[in-house]
């Protein structure tokens, strides 16, 4: 539910709910060691992103995605992308930015926007 309602209000650009509703969701999903909802609850990457929190946002987002990839979980993977590619622009980074919006749309054009 916190996923939900966070990546919701992220979506409609409400940061400040988005960021506090999917804090909680990682914290849940760990406590209660529910593996599959851990891409999800990584969500909180791109709150931080928006929110210019590229620093923590890095690492949540870079986790989420290699953990989605290794489970065969591939919703909202191009979004992770473009999150992960907008905390490295952020960060300055701007050729792993670059990469990683490549990537976001080669795999939206892979899958035409519905995943795999």
């Amino acid at each position: 539910m916190y996923w939900a309602v966070g990546s919701r209000a992220l979506r409609q650009g409400d940061i400040n709910s988005g960021y506090l509703r999917a804090r909680t969701g990682p914290r849940l999903a760990q406590g209660a060691h529910i593996r599959s909802w851990s891409p999800r609850s990584r969500d909180l990457g791109g709150a931080y992103t928006l929110a210019w929190a590229e620093a923590e946002a890095l690492p949540l987002l870079e986790q989420a995605i290699a953990q989605a990839i290794a489970m065969h979980y591939m919703i909202n993977h191009a979004l992770r992308v473009v999150w992960l590619g907008e905390a490295y622009l952020h960060a300055g980074r701007l050729v792993e930015a670059s990469a990683q919006a490549q990537r976001a749309l080669e795999f939206s054009q892979r899958h035409q926007g519905t995943g795999p």
